[in-house]
Order: structure tokens, then sequence, then C-alpha cells
């Protein structure tokens, strides 16, 4: 379902206020025209490339990384990647036999000729309730102009499902994101009408912070 009618907790993706919930992010990634797929199998890890347009992208960049809750990674990079129209085909294999899959995740980065990104993800060889995720601390700068802000955010560690939230109609360029350690994410704010502090947190921090902007 897309939206609420009434006011209540349901399984839409934008709520009877119309304000876009976790879901909404994660349908919005997921319905990606050009993106990366992870297929775990036997103990070998298969990515896909999927492009579901009638465009031809060539030149393009792609990197996978694996890496630890150490911080610790292997990084694999790929240049002048042609990503043929309307296709689905496996890109890159690796074997898991000395991988942890409760200590590791992959992240996923395919961008264009002109270093436009074309998507980017993380995923994990394990379920969630296997996963040692160390605690994240977040740290952010603001830069505010007229009725938009630029939120940007930094972590200590990956951190999942970074939320920024209001009580108010401020609506946010991105939500529920994932970060790794020492990614800067640039969030640009749209101002609500009543201009409440904002709240920054995710899902393996124990800490939420308020944001006076």
């Amino acid at each position: 379902m897309y939206n609420d009618c009434w006011g209540t907790s349901g399984w839409t993706i934008v709520d009877y206020y119309l304000r876009k919930k976790a879901s909404y992010y994660m349908v919005q990634k997921a319905y990606s025209a050009v993106l990366l797929s992870l297929m775990v199998q036997n103990n070998t890890a298969s990515i896909y490339l999927i492009n579901d347009t009638l465009n031809e992208y060539k030149g393009c960049t792609a990197a996978i990384s694996v890496v630890n809750f150490n911080n610790e990674y292997h990084c694999k990079t790929f240049d002048k990647v042609t990503i043929n129209k309307n296709c689905s085909k496996m890109f890159y294999e690796f074997d898991l036999s000395e991988i942890e899959p409760s200590n590791h995740y992959v992240f996923m980065r395919i961008s264009d000729n002109a270093g436009n990104l074309l998507y980017e993800n993380v995923d994990f060889f394990g379920d969630y309730k296997d996963l040692n995720i160390p605690k994240a601390v977040l740290s952010y700068e603001l830069q505010t102009e007229n009725e938009k802000v630029l939120l940007k955010i930094k972590s200590n560690a990956l951190a999942l499902n970074v939320r920024i939230s209001a009580d108010d109609d401020t609506e946010c360029s991105d939500n529920f994101f994932y970060m790794q350690s020492g990614e800067i994410k640039e969030v640009m704010i749209q101002k609500g009408k009543t201009k409440e502090d904002i709240f920054l947190s995710c899902l393996n921090s124990d800490d939420v912070l308020t944001i006076n902007i």
C-alpha cells in the first residue's frame, strides 16, 4: 500500500500525513533503474549488474568492497564498465570460505562516466540477528541558507538506517540510509512550517542527537 486512509500503524510507505516512512526509501532504492545485487549460494557471493532502462552506459566505474566490523576491507575497482541496456548479468564473483558472515558486509557502488552516482548500497552475508555490528557514534555539521539546510553527517563505524526525524513537514533529500565508517553523507533539508528541532539517530547507536535548525 502507498498511504494510510487514517492515522494508524500499518504497512504503507507514506503515512496519513503524507510523511515518508522508512519503507519509502527502501522501496525507492530497490526500484533503482540501475543497481548491483548480491546473491549468496554455497560459499560463493555473486554480484549481479542490472539495468532496467533502454539506455546503454559506457565508461562507468564500479567498486565492490568487502568490509569487516573493524573497518578492515578489501576493495575491487572496475574502470570503463559498459552497462548494456535492459540487462541482468553476473558482474563479479568471490569466495566466502574465509569470511565470517557475522563480521562482514559488502559495499557496492557504480557511477557513470561523468562521475554521477547511479547506485550504491550495503548488503550482508547473513541475517541481521546473527551480525556482530558495533555501536556507532554519529556527528554532524550544518550549513544554512534561507529555508534550506545542508546537513553533513559522519559516523565512526558502520551506521544502520540513519534517521533524520521531525514532528512537522520537514523534507529530506534522503533518509534511513546506511553509512560506512568515516563516510560523510550530505543531506539537504527543507525546513517545515513550524521549524521545530530535528533528531538524528541510527539503529546501532544509543544516542539521539537534537539539531536546532
